[in-house]
């Protein structure tokens, strides 16, 4: 039994990997994660960084590196990942924030809630672990976010 389950496991994984598109565009890129699934890195429209440098604090700012992931476990969620740089900011901090706003749009005017520690303690964006619809640090789709920036 446990041997068929393997096999149907495996059979149902190279199915999804054959129905994913082998094209990408300027604006979107795949990012491979360690559960072997793909999101695609979203490009961040200039109204989006402006957006989200609003709620940066007085002693950090945005480098200008952001890039966004789908959320794939949440209806209408990105999230969005930008280095922070500042005086009293270490190397290479990267926030992450979420958002349900179209991120790639110039019309963007959403707000932000923060995701990761960094984006916590270096944005006045509220914390999104609090209330309803609580999303947290380890969500699909964070980590992912963050790595779209290496890229």
């Amino acid at each position: 039994m446990k041997k068929n389950i393997l096999v149907l496991v495996g059979v149902l994984a190279l199915s999804l990997s054959a129905c994913s598109s082998p094209h990408t565009d300027d604006k979107k890129e795949s990012v491979q994660t360690s559960t072997a699934t793909s999101l695609e890195c979203v490009h961040v429209s200039q109204r989006t960084l402006e957006a989200l440098s609003t709620g940066i604090t007085e002693t950090a700012g945005l480098s200008g590196k952001i890039a966004a992931v789908k959320a794939p476990d949440f209806k209408n969620v990105y999230f969005v990942a930008a280095q922070v740089s500042g005086t009293d900011v270490p190397e290479r901090v990267i926030g992450v924030w979420s958002t349900n706003g179209d991120v790639t749009s110039e019309t963007m005017a959403t707000g932000f809630m923060s995701v990761n520690n960094y984006a916590k303690n270096f944005s006045d964006w509220g914390d999104a672990s609090k209330g309803s619809g609580a999303i947290y640090d380890d969500e699909k789709g964070v980590a992912e976010a963050a790595a779209c920036l290496s890229k």
